[in-house]
């Protein structure tokens, strides 16, 4: 189960490594969601051990994370979160998807990857995990001075940012990376954004609870 219907409103919450031991289990219940995900589901060859994914973004100083639990506190929606100042996946790994595109080295600019929700989840369900989880994180992001994210995604993930209200800008045509094809690009995380997702989904007021730890070193 999940928290209510569709339109029942959940918080979402925010932690790093460091602060993870606020939130029980949450961590390790993420990583197995994105082993089930991207592992298990879409079949990506990604560094796994126990039915857990990680790899190197996933950084005790600098990754901030975002999750939905439900009543039995399994997360069931997660996004990850990188300010570009530090390593991050497109300019590490897949520079060409930005097709000659600067990339950005800023404070002010995020990447957002590793957004999943549990797929057993219903549609209707599935669609309103994945619309406030990527609400929170523009939310926490715009609250901290991160004016935008940059993300490398599917094609069909592009489009559904789209229906989102989020016009996000697409560098250029998408590139087949071993088995699939990804392209890449960004999007504004301003309230006005952000806004037609509060529209569609009736959604008010702050999505996410902010804890700020003092163990929270990098924005």
């Amino acid at each position: 189960d999940f928290h209510g219907g569709p339109l029942s409103l959940m918080i979402v919450d925010h932690f790093t490594i460091l602060t993870a031991h606020h939130f029980g289990n949450a961590f390790d219940s993420m990583l197995r969601l994105r082993h089930k995900v991207f592992v298990e589901r879409a079949g990506w060859v990604i560094p796994n051990l126990n039915h857990r994914e990680a790899d190197q973004f996933d950084h005790p100083l600098w990754t901030h994370y975002f999750t939905i639990r439900d009543d039995d506190q399994v997360v069931r929606a997660c996004g990850r979160m990188v300010r570009t100042d530090h390593p991050y996946m497109l300019e590490a790994l897949w520079p060409e998807l930005a097709h000659g595109h600067e990339l950005p080295k800023s404070a002010r600019v995020a990447e957002g990857s590793r957004m999943c929700v549990d797929p057993d989840l219903p549609k209707g369900a599935h669609t309103y995990h994945h619309a406030l989880c990527t609400l929170a994180g523009m939310e926490w992001a715009w609250a901290h001075g991160i004016e935008h994210f940059v993300f490398v995604t599917y094609p069909s993930k592009a489009r559904a940012l789209e229906q989102l209200g989020l016009k996000p800008t697409i560098y250029g045509p998408a590139i087949r990376i071993g088995e699939e094809e990804f392209l890449a690009g960004h999007y504004s995380t301003a309230p006005s954004s952000s806004q037609r997702i509060r529209d569609v989904f009736g959604i008010e007021g702050s999505v996410i609870d902010i804890h700020e730890y003092e163990e929270e070193v990098a924005a």
